[in-house]
């Protein structure tokens, strides 16, 4: 089936918020007490990971608010590609900061 104009635009929109919060969230784990607690070993992937866990977790929200059904492999598959496709763009932002 895949996504329709509208639900492509929400994972693009949602993607760049997430980018957005990259250096906030990497604040918050920076702190001694937080890479502690978490046994961060790797920031840049401890952050990666927030950040794709924030995305998925915004596009999955948003897709059963408005197709009131969960997503199908081929439609989740085609936003994990949307993601694959800017994950250029999100190692950058956490690299920047």
């Amino acid at each position: 089936m895949g996504l329709d104009p509208p639900t492509r635009g929400a994972v693009e929109q949602t993607i760049d918020q997430a980018v957005k919060l990259v250096p906030d969230t990497a604040q918050i784990f920076r702190a001694p007490a937080m890479k502690s607690s978490f046994r961060i070993s790797s920031e840049q992937d401890f952050v990666l990971g927030v950040t794709y866990g924030r995305i998925m977790m915004s596009i999955t929200t948003f897709w059963n608010l408005t197709h009131k059904r969960t997503m199908n492999g081929e439609e989740v598959d085609e936003i994990n590609s949307a993601i694959l496709r800017r994950l250029p763009e999100i190692h950058k932002a956490i690299m920047a900061d």
